[in-house]
């Protein structure tokens, strides 16, 4: 069995969710670790005008996640790229053993701290579960 780490992000178009802030830790990295898959479940409808959010590293923002406008997030939604599920269902497009592109959320190794980048305008409310399933590749491999 994977370790799994959760974060949970609060837009709150200050410290988190603005254009100003990005990018945000959204987990820690030590070492190396393989991330066999990440989901992210809205529990409060993303709100801010034409606001975009994508998931990634420094030195490729949409590793994880390609640009999402936040205003097409709602309550209850999986988020697994521009488009998000029907509410309480899981329509995860790699969850099946689909193909992994490159803003796929599973089987990348990973170097560098996950980080969220807001774009166009600042997330002004809204909340997202973030769960990750990984591996470490090194021995002190740790995400946090």
């Amino acid at each position: 069995k994977w370790p799994r780490s959760r974060a949970t992000i609060t837009f709150d178009g200050g410290a988190v969710g603005a254009v100003a802030q990005s990018p945000f830790t959204i987990f820690t990295i030590t070492g190396r670790v393989y991330i066999h898959e990440m989901t992210i479940f809205c529990t409060a409808t993303l709100t801010g005008a034409t606001a975009t959010l994508s998931i990634g590293g420094v030195s490729d923002i949409d590793a994880f996640l390609g640009i999402v406008t936040a205003t097409t997030v709602v309550t209850n939604d999986w988020v697994a790229g521009a488009v998000t599920s029907s509410p309480g269902s899981m329509n995860h497009p790699y969850a099946h053993g689909g193909a992994q592109t490159a803003a796929s959320p599973r089987g990348k190794a990973v170097s560098e701290n996950i980080t969220g980048t807001v774009a166009t305008a600042d997330i002004t409310g809204g909340v997202l579960i973030v769960d990750i399933w990984y591996e470490p590749i090194t021995d002190n491999g740790r995400l946090s």
